[in-house]
């Protein structure tokens, strides 16, 4: 994995996205493994286990969005602690991704495509 500049003082939030139902766990467990060798304390968090976590029963496309949106905020509390947060979701909403690409310094997105 190339290293990528980032501030030190906070942690990276890596946003990972592919479609549902995809195979998403090698690839997360090879990421995440890359991850901790280069840039250290890292957790990983999948999307599914939060809404289970958090009670979030919805899933139309409007209540998605706002789930993302509320994770967003639960990563950057993390990120500005030095944890880097590993995020694998289905969320593959340009707002999202916007908002995260404006309002997180080090912000990382990989969409994943389908093997």
């Amino acid at each position: 994995m190339k290293k990528i500049r980032i501030s030190k003082i906070k942690g990276i939030l890596f946003w990972l996205t592919r479609f549902s139902d995809s195979e998403k766990t090698v690839i997360r467990n090879n990421i995440k493994s890359e991850i901790i060798k280069s840039y250290d304390s890292t957790i990983l968090i999948i999307g599914n286990n939060l809404r289970k976590i958090l009670n979030f029963k919805r899933y139309s496309k409007n209540e998605r969005l706002k789930n993302g949106l509320k994770f967003r905020k639960l990563f950057q509390f993390i990120i500005n602690q030095k944890i880097n947060v590993i995020c694998a979701v289905v969320g593959l909403f340009d707002k999202l991704r916007q908002k995260n690409k404006h309002n997180i310094h080090n912000y990382v997105k990989y969409i994943l495509n389908q093997i």
